[in-house]
């Protein structure tokens, strides 16, 4: 029994619809579609698309734009211009909000990075204070070869020093101290305990 044969895909021929309803219905199922087919574009290509749809039978306005309407205009309009012309240099709106918030974005990383090598600095002069400090906590007998050399060419400069302040205190000790010039005790009398004396040390005498 021969199969029915099939009458195959057959070509959907497009025509303008005459009725204003049945444009308004088949307005409303595809621009749908065509709004979503343009957004998977760009995402896919990463590509820039707009455009703009007036529809006579339902007096609306429809627009799609990637990344938006107005900076994909501008790129139209400057479209052909000469290279020479500065309108070319000049960036979109987005660019330029994009370079002001790296500039707000590096300087804090900058002081960041600034404050970090402090900090690595800082806990470096910690660790050989720290370091220093525990070398003379420890006993001899926890000290190694090497630090032993060390610690005994220190103390051999400290005992050397010691050694010549007290070579200096025991010189200034043993130089005599000056005495004062005046006149002896030998030549010093009281008035009182020899009155036959006058101011010069003259014997006045005494009358019976």
């Amino acid at each position: 029994m021969a199969g029915i044969p099939s009458a195959g895909r057959r070509r959907t021929q497009i025509r303008r619809i005459r009725s204003a309803n049945a444009q308004q219905v088949a307005f409303s199922k595809r621009h749908s579609g065509l709004v979503k087919k343009a957004s998977e574009l760009c995402t896919l290509c990463a590509v820039e698309a707009a455009f703009a749809i007036f529809s006579p039978g339902v007096k609306a306005f429809f627009s799609f734009g990637h990344p938006s309407v107005g900076p994909v205009v501008k790129r139209i309009a400057n479209f052909g211009t000469p290279a020479s012309d500065s309108s070319q240099n000049v960036p979109n709106d987005d660019e330029a909000t994009l370079c002001e918030l790296n500039k707000q974005y590096s300087n804090p990383l900058q002081e960041l990075e600034a404050e970090k090598k402090w900090a690595e600095e800082l806990k470096k002069m910690r660790m050989e204070g720290q370091k220093k400090r525990g070398l003379m906590i420890r006993t001899v007998e926890d000290l190694s070869l090497e630090e032993l050399v060390k610690w005994k060419s220190t103390l051999d400069v400290v005992l050397e020093k010691l050694k010549k302040r007290v070579q200096g205190l025991s010189v200034d000790v043993a130089s005599p101290t000056p005495t004062s010039i005046g006149v002896s005790d030998a030549s010093i009398c009281d008035p009182e305990e020899d009155s036959s004396a006058d101011s010069y040390g003259h014997d006045i005498g005494h009358e019976d």
